[in-house]
């Protein structure tokens, strides 16, 4: 795993930079990873990065706006993370 923080970056998020140094600090690929933010920006950047995201209910609201942004996954919770990981293996 890796994290880059927004004073890390010279362009803040929606812009796509903070989650591209990322992918380049794993060498990853947009099919074996996935952005999870809890905000509409989120989403924003993970789309513009070319990343799928998953969007977890945020406890500060806005829950309405941030399942209308159509994330790939919401979450109620970040622990039913792992119960859709393991779905997916599932249909493997």
């Amino acid at each position: 795993t890796a994290s880059i923080g927004g004073n890390e970056v010279e362009s803040v998020k929606p812009h796509p930079e903070q989650f591209l140094k990322v992918m380049n600090l794993l060498n990853g690929n947009p099919e074996n990873s996935m952005v999870i933010g809890d905000t509409i920006i989120d989403i924003k950047a993970a789309r513009a990065a070319g990343l799928p995201c998953a969007a977890v209910k945020s406890p500060f609201g806005n829950n309405h706006d941030l399942k209308a942004a159509k994330p790939d996954l919401y979450l109620e919770c970040i622990g039913d993370l792992l119960i859709e990981l393991e779905k997916s293996i599932n249909d493997l």
